[in-house]
């Protein structure tokens, strides 16, 4: 995993949109990122019983296919590769821009920053140039290489994200 790690920067370093493809499992990686800010936005509202079943499930699936859109093998390589991501539209769902990681050099940095979580799952934590709360790169080993299936968001990014989607308007079920 650790060479698979090495790869997914370096093709981020360098822009390769075909070689971020290889390292990334997409639909999964949206998906995750949707939950999460889905998760966040609930929090906010809280919600009980089934409102909340329906909103995660409903909110998750609308969210994800807006990323879709948004979440491109350009925009992971800025927001993994150090670059700024350029700013959305003011009406998308979500804004990746405020997501941005410090560049790591070396294999050894690279280790350092990374780990099992379990035999079948590895971590990459990628810091953040404020020093902020670092962006969590989740990777799964599928079949014999190792793809990104998730990114676990810095909590302000991820509560930012959360608020824009509910400021736009994002459907909440009707309370009694």
């Amino acid at each position: 995993p650790l060479l698979s790690a090495a790869g997914l920067l370096r093709a981020a370093r360098d822009g390769d949109a075909a070689a971020i493809e290889a390292h990334v499992d997409f639909p999964r990686l949206r998906r995750s990122i949707a939950r999460h800010i889905v998760m966040e936005a609930v929090r906010q509202h809280p919600l009980q019983g089934p409102e909340r079943q329906l909103a995660l499930g409903a909110g998750t699936t609308a969210l994800a296919a807006w990323l879709d859109e948004l979440l491109t093998p350009r925009i992971l390589a800025d927001m993994v590769g150090g670059r700024a991501v350029a700013p959305q539209a003011s009406n998308a769902p979500v804004d990746l821009s405020p997501i941005r990681t410090a560049p790591l050099r070396g294999l050894f940095t690279l280790w350092w920053h990374s780990g099992f979580v379990s035999p079948m799952r590895y971590d990459l934590t990628l810091p953040r140039p404020d020093n902020g709360e670092a962006l969590r790169v989740g990777m799964e080993l599928r079949g014999a290489a190792w793809r990104v299936t998730r990114l676990e968001l810095p909590d302000d990014v991820r509560a930012g994200l959360a608020r824009r989607l509910v400021g736009l308007g994002m459907p909440r079920p009707a309370t009694p």
